[in-house]
C-alpha cells in the first residue's frame, strides 16, 4: 500500500532574464525613445495627410493602436532597432512588438495598406538617413 505521507517538494527560483531597459544607459534609452517617437509622429502625420480623421470612441482607439503598431514595425525594420529595445521605447513588452510586426506584415497583403507602410518606411529612412535600410516595395 502507498504511503499517504506528504513529501516536501523544493522549488528552485528560476532566474529572470535581464531587463532590456537595465542594459541601456539613460542617454541610450532617451535616444531610443526619441527615435521611436519620431517614427510615431511620421506615421501619425501620414495618416492625417491621407485624410484619415480619427473619430471618437472606439474608432479613435483603433487609430491610435494602428499608429502604434506601424510605428513599432517601422522602428524595428527600418531603423533596425531590436524588438526588446523598441519595447522599451514604447513602454511595452517584447511580445507586444512581435505581435505588432506580425499584424503589420499580414495587413501588407492589402495594396493600399502596403503603400501606406511603404511611404512611412521611406520617410523614416530619409529622415534618419539610414544607408541601405531594408525597405519593402
Amino acid at each position: 500500500m502507498l504511503s499517504q505521507e506528504a513529501v516536501p517538494v523544493e522549488y528552485q527560483k528560476v532566474p529572470r532574464p535581464p531587463d532590456p531597459a537595465a542594459m541601456l544607459s539613460s542617454a541610450e534609452r532617451q535616444d531610443l525613445r526619441f527615435r521611436c517617437m519620431m517614427v510615431r509622429q511620421v506615421v501619425a502625420e501620414l495618416l492625417a495627410f491621407a485624410g484619415y480623421e480619427g473619430r471618437a470612441g472606439r474608432d479613435r482607439r483603433r487609430s491610435v493602436q494602428h499608429i502604434r503598431q506601424i510605428s513599432m514595425y517601422v522602428s524595428h525594420v527600418v531603423l533596425q532597432i531590436p524588438m526588446q529595445h523598441v519595447a522599451v521605447a514604447f513602454g511595452a513588452d517584447r511580445t507586444t512588438v512581435s505581435h505588432a510586426c506580425r499584424i503589420v506584415e499580414e495587413r501588407r497583403e492589402n495594396r493600399a495598406y502596403d503603400d501606406f507602410v511603404g511611404a512611412a518606411e521611406r520617410l523614416t529612412a530619409s529622415f534618419f538617413l539610414t544607408p541601405g535600410g531594408h525597405l519593402h516595395g
